[in-house]
């Protein structure tokens, strides 16, 4: 912008005052117009002088904040240190109690068992009944907790395999439908000729637990088991006609410690514990759990369970259903029994006697070290997993098997239900038998290996 020249020669007054205007107007703009500009130098080092200062206190800010963040990492980190080593600790501390409880107990149910072989009049043959009833009681409560204590510290892991639904709904059968027919009731297995992709232990854990709820729960009538092919699922349900359960429990059914307000009338009523488990094990498995009810009429619990493509469907390593044998397959019966907890050892050692066995006892390597110079191998050997000084049930096997060059059939029966010790029994080649044993569990797979 230049400025106009002043020029007044032969102006007349009102010229000479637009003139002055004018030269006025330029005046101003030329000094109030560049403040107002980005490109004024003035107005530039200004505007970095604040903006400096800005991006100090906006970095100084920062800097805290990641401070802080750095500092609630490592609190978190720790934090979960610690609450990881609390769960191993716990699942650690559980197990231990758990193997130590079912020792004894392991004891007292095949020790019961003899006494009840021996015993000749009702009365005895009712109180060894009795017993056996909270032997069953105390086992079941001590496996619940155990599970509960897996699920909770994430030591249960699934693992997932091709089930025959036939094989495992046909053994859940043969389990309770003496308990069912005890109580007076009906159990309705219905055969299904399908395969599911699932973990078998913990699928049949839930299975159980479902099947026991209802018988407990029913007074009269009927519980049936029943597969539905859904889309890519398969549906099982269980049924019962029992005592239903209220709208307002429902949301809570499936609690720790919680039971129906109409349960204690009932019978037994249990701990509240076995939906519990039904629930956890069903979300670790990813299988949709449902429940159907009418009060007082019964209910149906059904979980659904992905369904093995026809492809995969091979017959492959679901084992034959371990039917009774002929008795004579016991007579006479080598079998060398290895444990170091000396109660079990010599209660088993005593039962086997009353099957008209010949039992050989050993608590640790060295003795089965001296069973490996006999002249002839053993029919059958019943070890313990975990013995004395770091000694596994599959080591004495393996001499033995060693010493006599023949697979000689094995059981390992042990109180550890953890996963590594089943994976390890069965690279191992031998049957696997959880503490405490059933005593006709244990002589049908005993008669079984014989045969």
């Amino acid at each position: 912008m230049t400025t106009p020249e002043l020029d007044l020669g032969d102006a007349t007054p009102e010229e000479i005052i637009r003139k002055l205007k004018k030269i006025n107007l330029a005046l101003i703009n030329r000094v109030e117009g560049p403040l107002h500009q980005e490109s004024n130098p003035y107005s530039l080092f200004q505007a970095a002088v604040s903006l400096e200062a800005e991006i100090l206190a906006r970095t100084s800010e920062l800097n805290n904040a990641m401070d802080a963040l750095e500092r609630t990492n490592r609190e978190l980190a720790i934090a979960h240190e610690t609450l990881t080593l609390a769960n191993r600790m716990k699942s650690r501390f559980f197990t231990a109690v758990g193997h130590d409880a079912l020792q004894p107990l392991h004891a007292a149910r095949l020790s019961l068992s003899t006494l009840g072989e021996m015993s000749e009049g009702a009365p005895q043959r009712q109180l060894v009944s009795q017993i056996d009833h909270s032997l069953s009681s105390i086992e079941e409560i001590i496996k619940t907790v155990l599970d509960i204590a897996k699920l909770e510290a994430g030591v249960m892991t699934p693992k997932r395999t091709l089930i025959d639904l036939s094989d495992l709904l046909g053994h859940l059968s043969a389990d309770f439908t003496p308990l069912a027919a005890h109580k007076g009731l009906a159990l309705q297995v219905l055969p299904c000729a399908l395969w599911v992709n699932s973990d078998a232990l913990m699928l049949k854990r839930i299975l159980q637990n479902l099947i026991a709820n209802a018988v407990r729960y029913t007074r009269e009538g009927r519980i049936r088991v029943l597969s539905k092919v859904r889309g890519d699922f398969v549906r099982i349900e269980v049924w019962d006609s029992g005592i239903g359960i209220r709208p307002e429990d429902r949301p809570i059914i499936f609690n720790e410690f919680q039971r129906g307000a109409d349960i204690d009338a009932a019978g037994d009523p249990g701990l509240g514990l076995g939906l519990s488990i039904v629930q956890r094990m069903a979300d670790v498995l990813q299988h949709p759990l449902g429940l159907m009810s009418r009060f007082g009429r019964g209910s149906c619990f059904h979980i659904s369970v992905p369904l093995a493509p026809r492809s995969e469907r091979v017959e492959e390593a679901t084992p034959a259903p371990r039917g009774a044998t002929l008795p004579s397959a016991l007579n006479a019966a080598r079998i060398v029994v290895l444990d170091n907890n000396e109660a079990s050892l010599m209660a088993l050692v005593e039962l086997l006697r009353r099957w008209d066995c010949q039992p050989e006892a050993a608590s640790n390597l060295a003795a089965i070290g001296a069973l490996a110079e006999a002249p002839a191998p053993p029919d059958l050997i019943i070890a313990d997993f975990h013995l004395d000084r770091g000694e596994l049930g599959t080591q004495a096997i393996a001499l033995l098997r060693e010493a006599f060059h023949k697979t000689i059939p094995a059981i390992i029966l042990t109180a550890d239900r953890s996963q590594p010790v089943a994976d390890l029994v069965r690279e191992a080649g031998c049957e696997l038998m959880n503490k405490p044993a059933r005593p006709a569990e244990l002589r049908a797979l005993v008669s079984h290996l014989l045969a």
